[in-house]
């Protein structure tokens, strides 16, 4: 089954689906339809590395926050599906240094929650 974990930040309480596996962090949130306004998508790394994400197959839009421990480091905002493109014509967005998790939530979601560089986030997951 899925494993799920919560993300606080500035007292919200995001509800996460947790992909720690190579198969789950490929799928990512690709052919979803949605995100309910406090859910989103924790992709967790074994270590820190400059880890490559693109839009492949997604519908919606979101916001990438990378996360270095539990502080963000950086965050990509109202990153837009990209259909009929070329997987190799994608865009790729990369973190400014390692991280070893990275937050995928509903675009806008940065604006909502004013997520900022330095930020701490309380993670916990099953």
């Amino acid at each position: 089954h899925e494993k799920r974990g919560k993300v606080i930040i500035h007292d919200t309480e995001l509800n996460v689906e947790i992909a720690d596996s190579p198969m789950k962090r490929s799928k990512g949130l690709s052919g979803r339809e949605g995100l309910g306004e406090n859910e989103g998508m924790l992709f967790l790394f074994s270590g820190a590395g400059y880890q490559t994400f693109w839009m492949k197959g997604m519908k919606i839009p979101i916001d990438i926050i990378w996360i270095k421990g539990e502080t963000v480091i950086g965050f990509e905002k109202n990153v837009q599906p990209e259909p009929g493109v070329k997987t190799s014509n994608l865009k790729r967005y990369v973190p400014s240094e390692a991280v070893e998790k990275v937050l995928e939530v509903p675009a806008g979601t940065v604006e909502r929650l004013q997520v900022q560089v330095g930020d701490e986030m309380a993670v916990s997951y099953n």
